[in-house]
Formats: structure tokens, C-alpha cells, sequence
């Protein structure tokens, strides 16, 4: 779990609320990528998203994937924000990708609303080694 507080002065990435991001849910140019392990995801996640573990490498058609997204929300377990998303986001900022939110106060406040969610494997996931 991650619990760290945000620290926006070390991040230049974009904060999503809630009812914005649910509001982008279904948009086939939003990508929603969770960086939290895999076995965590499996056991609930935002519909569609992406599984992404912040170590995780990101290449190839994962990379050309979010490439396509017009914006990506990514988002860990934390309510004040998580070090695991802002890092996720740093990264895929550095690849050029403009549009990269993070979700505030993350999953716990998403289920709580009665957004979607879903349990199981990635069906978006693309194979990537860490």
C-alpha cells in the first residue's frame, strides 16, 4: 500500500479529481493505468485500466499504447496521493507524453463513490518484463 502524501512541488504533473476522472471513463482516448503490483490489481481495479507496476519497464507496445492516449490517469491505493503514481507519471511524462494525470486520493475513494470497478487479470495489459 502506498501512503505517501504528495509532494506537488517535486512534480509537475497534473492532479485529476474524482468526478472528472469518472466523467473521462469509457473515452477511448483516456488510457487509466494502475501502478500498483499485479496481485493488487487483480484483486480490484478502475474498469479497463491498464496494469502498469511503477517498476515496471515501459516499452515497446506498452509505450506505443499510452503514446496513443490522449490522456492517461494513473493512480495507486493511497488517499493523499502516492510516490507511486507521481513517479509513473514523471516517467511517462519524460517519454513525451503531455497529458498525464494523477487521480486524487486514488482507488479508495473511487470504490467508495460506486464508480466501476472490476477484479481479474488486465485485459488491456500488454506483456513487459520489469
Amino acid at each position: 500500500m502506498c501512503a505517501a502524501t504528495p509532494s506537488d512541488t517535486n512534480y509537475a504533473t497534473a492532479w485529476i479529481e474524482q468526478t472528472e476522472a469518472r466523467a473521462l471513463l469509457g473515452d477511448p482516448g483516456v488510457v487509466f493505468v494502475d501502478c500498483r503490483p499485479s496481485d493488487q490489481f487483480q484483486a480490484g481495479h478502475i474498469s479497463s485500466a491498464l496494469s502498469m507496476p511503477s517498476e515496471q519497464q515501459l516499452n515497446g507496445a506498452a509505450a506505443e499504447l499510452l503514446r496513443t492516449a490522449r490522456t492517461i490517469i494513473a493512480y495507486c491505493d493511497a488517499r493523499g496521493g502516492c510516490e507511486s503514481s507521481q513517479r509513473l507519471a514523471a516517467r511517462l511524462r519524460e517519454l513525451g507524453l503531455a497529458d498525464v494525470r494523477i487521480l486524487r486520493d486514488g482507488l479508495p475513494a473511487w470504490l467508495e463513490s460506486g464508480y466501476p470497478a472490476e477484479s481479474g487479470p488486465c485485459r488491456l495489459c500488454i506483456e513487459s518484463r520489469p
